[in-house]
This record gives structure tokens, C-alpha cells and sequence, in this order.
């Protein structure tokens, strides 16, 4: 079954994207970390900046406004708050806003370019001339664009193929010399805000779409490992969403409902979210609502199916614990050790379980 697109019955203007804009530099751990680099690939999830140098200046000025960081949130994201907290050394990220799992990207749907480019997984696989080494850290997250905008391109969309894909690029990666590899599963795609602008039958659909996928993924994970004999794991995404989605006030968020933007039918201009109490403003300003102040303490989602960087913040320590329970390398992370335990299906974790530090 083809995955059509699903963005074209979107009620109203408001349209929400899956390209990321992210301008973090790579950061250096100061302590000793337990991977040499971390090599990142994937979508607006974990964009470092490589799709704001290249379109950033054909983007509507609001964009740097309500993304003043290049990342596609209000800070950064999950992959620099992994290197502080000592998994690695230096992040090197290849990972490009729009990409899907094949070849390609999508930025032609916002009029910036006049096709898919060729910035997805596979093209950032096919573009890393270097060679990984046995004490490196590779993390693969891909699969929103797929489901999102595959179809409206004619690509092959199906959960069989995205997750085809993947493990495609978990072969070439090894094959360069990747020895510890993680994998990141989707989040509910029906539980996104997102979803409450598409019709219900829709919003089922990215469910499915992302349970599929899930399931698909973890299978192929288990099969590779064998395979291929070395480190995978798969940070379960969908479980630590579905964590802060349901109980947003076990981990210190106050709103999993609401975005604090919204990104206009263009594609490009972003304005304050109207209908959010994310705004502290009453709409009073000159330019309402393009000028509406925000405040995002304690919102999970920034637009509306980005995360904030506070989530970015909570999903890197949920990696980070993943990591550490499936004892890849060692596991303690620089001066801050890791442990999880399991309720009821999700993982929790402290960064410093002798005074509850970080822990959720």
C-alpha cells in the first residue's frame, strides 16, 4: 500500500513542514566521552545546519525569526545536547532538512527549488567521503518526510520500502566502517499537532503509517545485527513521545497539545501559533500576529510537528540511556552516568541517579 500525500486536505492555509533548519555548530565534549565522533544522519530532526546554508536566503524572513538558531525549533537540537553530555566528542552532521529515506529531498514543495533535490538518506550516504572507525557513533533518523510528502512526488512511500531503505543505509554504513549504530523510530504521527489539521481519517493513517514503520524497523534491526554482527539499537522514539505526549507533567512540560508557531500554506512564512497560550501576548502588538511574543516554557512541540528544544533535551537523555542500557561502549557518558528502569513499557532515566538530576 502506497502512503498517498497527506498534507493536500489540510483545512485552511495552515500548513505544517518537515524541513528542518538547523545552525548549531558541531560542539566538542570537555570531558571524556565514551565515542570518538558522532556521526548523524537524517531529516529536520537533527539538521545541523546544512539545509539553512543551502536555502536559507530563498526562505521567508520569518523563518530565522521563529527559528533564530537555524535549527528547526527554539534552541537546538537532541544531537548537540548528546555530545555535552559526554556520548561523544564532536558531532559531524550530515543530516539535511526534507530528506527522506531515498535519495531525495523536498524542498520543491515550498517553491525553493523546482524538484526533489537530492539530499536524502541515500545521497548523504553516497556524499560521506570519509571513513568511520570502530570507536565511532552513528545515528540514523529518518522516515517523517516519506510519509508526509512521499506520495505527493510518486515515490515509493510504503512503510516495506522506507524501511527498506534504512537498513540499505545500515549496510553502507557498516561498510564504511561503522561498528555502533543507532536507529530512531517515528513518534505517533497521529498525536502530533499536526494532526488536528488534518482530517481524522488522515490522522489514522500517519498512525498506522508510523506503527508499520515502527514494527517494520525493528524487525530489520534485529535481522542486521545478526547479520552484520556488530552494535545496533533502536531508540524508541515512539515510546518517549507517547511518555511526554500522555503525561506531559511527569517531565516538566505543561502543554503537549499546542504549537507555539505555525507555518503558513506557502510552506515558508512562519507566525506566531493564534490559537496557542504559547503567545503572551493579547494580540495587541502592531503586526498581530507576526510579532506576538512567546514564551515556550514548557510546550513539547514547537511547530507543528517539531519538537522543542527542551523535548530535544529530554530525547537526548533518553538516547543516552538507551545507550547505556544496551551497554554500548561503556556505560557511563563522560562524568555523567545513565541508568533506566522500565514502567510499564518506557524507559526512564536519570543523568545523576544519586540526587535525581535529570531524571524522568
Amino acid at each position: 500500500m502506497r502512503y498517498q500525500h497527506l498534507l493536500s486536505a489540510i483545512s485552511g492555509s495552515l500548513v505544517a513542514i518537515a524541513i528542518g533548519l538547523t545552525n548549531s555548530p558541531a560542539q566538542a565534549n570537555q570531558g571524556q566521552a565514551t565515542f570518538d565522533t558522532l556521526y548523524v544522519f537524517g531529516d529536520s530532526s537533527s539538521d545541523d545546519g546544512n539545509f539553512f546554508a543551502d536555502y536559507g536566503p530563498k526562505m521567508s524572513p520569518t523563518f530565522p525569526i521563529y527559528y533564530p538558531t537555524g535549527a528547526f525549533t527554539n534552541g537546538t537540537v537532541w544531537a548537540n545536547y548528546l555530545v555535552d553530555m559526554g556520548v561523544a566528542n564532536i558531532q559531524d552532521n550530515r543530516a539535511y532538512g526534507g530528506a527522506m529515506s531515498g535519495s531525495h529531498g523536498e524542498p520543491a514543495r515550498m517553491g525553493i527549488a523546482a524538484a526533489p533535490v537530492p539530499t536524502g538518506l541515500r545521497t548523504q550516504i553516497d556524499n560521506f567521503a570519509g571513513q568511520i572507525n570502530g570507536n565511532d557513533l552513528v545515528g540514523v533518523w529518518i522516515g517523517f518526510n516519506d510519509y508526509l510528502f512521499g506520495g505527493l512526488y510518486g515515490m515509493d512511500n510504503a512503510p516495506d520500502a522506507v524501511v527498506g531503505n534504512i537498513a540499505e543505509a545500515i549496510v553502507r554504513l557498516n561498510a564504511l566502517g561503522a561498528r555502533h549504530i543507532m536507529v530512531f523510530n517515528l513518534p505517533d504521527l497521529s498525536r502530533v499537532p499536526l494532526a488536528a489539521f488534518l482530517d481524522p481519517a488522515q490522522a489514522r493513517q500517519l498512525g498506522t503509517a508510523s506503527a508499520v514503520h515502527n514494527a517494520l524497523l525493528a524487525s530489520a534491526v534485529s535481522r542486521l545485527r545478526v547479520q552484520l554482527n556488530i552494535e545496533i539499537v533502536v531508540i524508541d522514539i515512539f515510546a518517549a513521545m507517547s511518555q511526554i505526549v500522555g503525561y506531559p507533567e511527569r517531565f516538566g512540560f505543561t502543554n503537549a497539545t499546542d504549537s507555539c508557531i505555525l507555518v503558513l500554506g506557502d510552506g515558508q512564512t512562519a507566525i506566531p501559533n493564534p490559537f496557542s497560550p504559547c503567545r503572551v501576548s493579547d494580540g495587541g502588538t502592531p503586526n498581530y500576529p507576526f510579532d506576538d511574543p512567546l514564551d515556550p516554557t514548557g510546550f513539547v512541540f514547537w511547530d507543528p510537528l517539531h519538537p522543542t528544544t527542551a523535548s530535544h533535551q529530554f530525547l537526548a537523555g533518553f538516547t543516552a540511556a538507551t545507550l547505556a542500557s544496551h551497554a554500548f561502549g561503556t556505560a557511563a557518558y563522560g562524568s555523567k552516568a545513565h541508568t533506566t528502569t522500565s514502567s510499564g513499557g518506557a524507559v526512564f532515566m536519570c543523568a545523576d541517579p544519586a540526587d535525581g538530576t535529570w531524571c524522568y
